[in-house]
């Protein structure tokens, strides 16, 4: 019988409303992207130890980092199947075009922005598409 190694990764994101503020560490997941709306612009969040995956060593520590949001800013989380599709010629999505793409549809509601980013994507990819799973969370900083 043959073995398949599956890991986990995780996010954690601790929202301090009195401070506007939040902490984030990742174990091997990818950081949110903070789009502020005032500004229009989104930005995938940094981190000094992006940690490892779950389960993979003992004794791990997960450093954090910390960010500070304005009202009418919001948060996305997502899995790296969106930023990682790929195209017919091998080239992904990315970052990038996934941070352009929320930076460019601020002030919708997130059902439409959600739609529009799968459908810029799926258009990326041609008739590849989406060769893992994609999941994206919105959350309204108010």
């Amino acid at each position: 019988m043959e073995e398949t190694a599956l890991f986990a990764t995780a996010l954690y994101v601790l929202l301090d409303a009195e401070k506007q503020s939040f902490r984030y560490a990742t174990a091997g997941h990818p950081l949110p992207i903070h789009v502020r709306g005032h500004d229009r612009c989104a930005e995938h969040l940094q981190h000094p130890d992006p940690g490892t995956l779950l389960g993979v060593f003992e004794g791990v520590e997960f450093a954090t980092g910390e960010a500070y949001y304005t009202p009418g800013d919001s948060l996305v989380l997502f899995t790296d199947g969106i930023s990682e599709v790929a195209n017919p010629a091998g080239e992904e999505f990315g970052l990038a075009r996934l941070c352009a793409s929320l930076a460019g549809s601020c002030g919708r509601p997130t059902g439409e922005v959600f739609a529009g980013l799968i459908g810029q994507a799926e258009n990326f990819a041609g008739l590849g598409g989406f060769t893992d799973d994609i999941c994206l969370v919105g959350i309204e900083l108010a």
